[in-house]
Order: C-alpha cells, then sequence, then structure tokens
C-alpha cells in the first residue's frame, strides 16, 4: 500500500508491521476471527473479512472495512457470503478510488457472481452480467482494471472443458456489459499475473 505497511492477520486480529524495523501493531482486536487484510491502493483502508456469528451458511463471512489505523470499522456485505476460492491473488479487491471492493462470492440462495460493494457500508450489489450467453456459468478472480477501474476483470468459463477453455472478460460495473479479452481453447489453462 501507499502507506508502506504492510497487513497481516494473527490469531483472529488484523496487524500492520513497518516492514524495515518489523514494528508491529494491532489495529483490529476482539473476540471475532477476522482474516485476509487487503489495502486500499492509497493505504487509507483495509478491507478483511469475519466469519460471519450465526451464520446459517458454512463458510459464511462478512466484509469490512476500517481506516488503515484501525478506525471507523465498517460492516459492508448485508448478509453473509462465500466467497469463490482465488488462485492468484486476494479474494475482494478495492477499486482505485477505494469507495468500492469487487468480490466473486454466493449470497443467500444465489451461485457465485460478482458482488460490488460500497466502502462506506452503504450498500451492497451483484453485477447482472450481459452480452456473453451461455459461455461464461462460472466466475473467478474478479478485479477493477487499472488504472482507473471503468472495468472489472474476471476469469469465466462454462464448466464444459468441450466448448473451450477459461476466458478473460472485462465487464462494465454500471451497464453490466461484458466484453471479451481472449478465451482459450480446451487444452489451455490460463493463469493470472
Amino acid at each position: 500500500a501507499a502507506n508502506g505497511v504492510v497487513a497481516y492477520a494473527d490469531g483472529g486480529d488484523i496487524y500492520v508491521a513497518d516492514p524495515v524495523t518489523g514494528n508491529a501493531t494491532a489495529i483490529v482486536v476482539g473476540a471475532t476471527k477476522d482474516s485476509r487484510p487487503v489495502f486500499s491502493p492509497d493505504g487509507s483502508k483495509i478491507a478483511f473479512e469475519r466469519i460471519a456469528p450465526m451464520s446459517s451458511d458454512l463458510g459464511g463471512r462478512d466484509l469490512f472495512v476500517a481506516g488503515s489505523d484501525g478506525s471507523d470499522v465498517t460492516k459492508v456485505t448485508t448478509e453473509p457470503i462465500r466467497l469463490t476460492p482465488s488462485d492468484v491473488g486476494d479474494p475482494y479487491q478495492f477499486s482505485p478510488d477505494g469507495r468500492w471492493l469487487v468480490t466473486t462470492a454466493s449470497s443467500g440462495d444465489e451461485g457465485p457472481g460478482i458482488l460490488i460493494a460500497a466502502t462506506d457500508g452503504s450498500g451492497v450489489r451483484r453485477l447482472e452480467i450481459a452480452g456473453l450467453g451461455d459461455r461464461v456459468t462460472s466466475i473467478t478472480e474478479a478485479t477493477f482494471r487499472p488504472p482507473d477501474g471503468k472495468e472489472i476483470l474476471f476469469v469465466g468459463s462454462d464448466g464444459d472443458a468441450r466448448n473451450g477453455g477459461p476466458g478473460l472478460y472485462a465487464v462494465d460495473p454500471t451497464s453490466g456489459v461484458a466484453r471479451t479479452i481472449i478465451e482459450t481453447g480446451p487444452d489451455v489453462g490460463l493463469d493470472l499475473a
């Protein structure tokens, strides 16, 4: 992050540490189990997940955002979510301006999809994707496209190798209209860096 410190979780609490001195400070502590802290691009905020208490969904998590010093802890999801496993990085990402979090997750009875949550806690919405037909039924690895975040990149597949391999797509977070960046063949893997 732009603030120069690193964040980590230990024993269910969130810490920040100076990578030069190794001095660490607990910023979010308590009886809850918090994990996977992710900084906003400017380093002013940190997102993390908390095991949802009394969650009827196995593996349910709530997403929270706090100031980089642990102040103003705000719940940004409205109900527990089940995060889609990520192969390349953090399971949720800030928009370049720090106003939004994007993740691929399931909530309620809905299957995995792209969720966008306001970092001020004012709401979360599922992004309905148009323009890809039945070519994409599985979505992972959602992230805002640098440098301005005007699109969300994601890996999509229909789960049937006979129809080709996974593809990389971009979607407008306002309209939901998607475009194909690349689609691979049935014997080609797709790794993002």
